[in-house]
């Protein structure tokens, strides 16, 4: 058997050649590191059914039935607005607190993804579900 060894960029137009380009090269490089010491043969069908890489919006609407709908949202945005001791806020402060709302959804849906697999958050600011 004849082995090879991949980096990023490999493994990157592995996955462009079987047409699943999913993957941002930050992703290509933690799989890589994941099995670094691990010899196998490489199934890129395997691995887009393993990995799953999400922007933070991808990541909030895929777990979204999971972590609320717009009442939460909206319930994070008055809490913003309480916890700062707004009453009648400008439009930056609306702006804020939806930032706030966003964010708090994010730590929501990592959280409910982190129940049963693994995510990690990658250099590009994406995350890698496995």
């Amino acid at each position: 058997m004849i082995y090879k060894e991949f980096d990023a960029y490999d493994l990157k137009r592995e996955f462009e050649k079987w047409d699943r380009d999913y993957f941002s090269i930050e992703a290509c490089e933690r799989i890589i590191e994941l099995f670094e010491d691990t010899q196998f043969e490489l199934d890129i069908i395997a691995l887009c059914c393993d990995f799953t890489e999400y922007t933070p919006d991808e990541l909030m609407n895929d777990y979204e039935s999971s972590i609320g709908s717009e009442d939460v949202f909206l319930a994070y945005q008055t809490e913003y607005f309480e916890n700062n001791d707004i009453e009648s806020p400008s439009w930056g402060e609306v702006a804020d607190a939806q930032e706030y709302a966003r964010e708090i959804l994010l730590l929501d849906a990592i959280d409910e993804a982190n129940r049963s697999q693994t995510v990690e958050e990658l250099a590009n600011g994406n995350y890698l579900v496995y």
